[in-house]
């Protein structure tokens, strides 16, 4: 646990935390370990080409940029323009990202928490680009495991893509017997979102999916980035769990 009146900030983690990103990644999130001082804070972070050149006019520059509500985790955005076809600044200037290339995400070492002390040290992800995502999210091709009622195990679901972290908090729950919420933390891990009860599993169970859900290229239940169907087609995507245990 670090001394926070001590100690200097630091990045903890990069969601998506795998090392392969969707050419056509919309967002993504830095997280630190306290509340860090939003103004400028896009100024501080550096997206480069596995040589060291800028990648520049990618990212969307918000001057306080996006912070959730505790200051701990700062959402970047790529700009729409360079991710959607057939939008002049993607014909004119190509892509945010290539497929097959590497790049490296940097936090300079100026970038301070409220109290302004420095992080001190370039925090570094490197991470490469594989082929676009442009498909909805087809929630009847998730699988899972079920882990046995009446125990608190983490339950596993298997989407086939990465999912954004903050949407997966705020779009997806669990539902137990009567559709009485059953409480639950999610956490996103590479293309699965791993579910843990703050109670012991019930006999019955549904993953209820907001249509609102989206992966990390924005795309959702009811439509892809670049082509929606959101209005009056948009509903609940409830997935049944009981009786589906799938086996490893």
């Amino acid at each position: 646990m670090p001394n926070l009146f001590a100690d200097p900030p630091r990045m903890v983690s990069v969601h998506p935390a795998s090392v392969v990103w969707p050419a056509n990644i919309l967002r993504f999130h830095l997280e630190f370990d306290r509340a860090m001082d939003p103004f400028d804070a896009a100024a501080h972070v550096q997206l480069m080409t596995d040589d060291g050149q800028a990648v520049s006019g990618v990212l969307v520059d918000y001057p306080d940029g996006l912070w959730t509500a505790d200051g701990r985790i700062l959402t970047l955005l790529m700009h729409p323009a360079r991710i959607k076809r057939g939008v002049a600044a993607h014909e004119a200037l190509g892509p945010a990202l290539r497929p097959g290339a590497s790049y490296w995400l940097g936090v300079d070492p100026a970038m301070a928490d409220l109290q302004g002390r420095k992080i001190g040290r370039e925090e570094r992800f490197r991470f490469s680009a594989s082929e676009p995502e442009r498909r909805r999210i087809d929630t009847s091709a998730w699988c899972w495991t079920r882990p046995k009622s009446g125990t608190s195990a983490p339950l596993r679901v298997e989407t086939g893509r990465s999912l954004d972290n903050l949407s997966v908090r705020t779009a997806v729950f669990m539902m137990g017997e009567s559709g009485v919420p059953h409480p639950a933390s999610f956490q996103v891990t590479g293309e699965a979102i791993m579910v843990f009860p703050h109670s012991p599993w019930p006999d019955v169970i549904e993953i209820v999916v907001q249509p609102w859900l989206e992966d990390v290229c924005g795309n959702r239940p009811d439509g892809s980035f670049e082509q929606t169907i959101r209005g009056a087609d948009a509903a609940f995507c409830n997935l049944p769990m009981a009786g589906m245990a799938i086996q490893p």
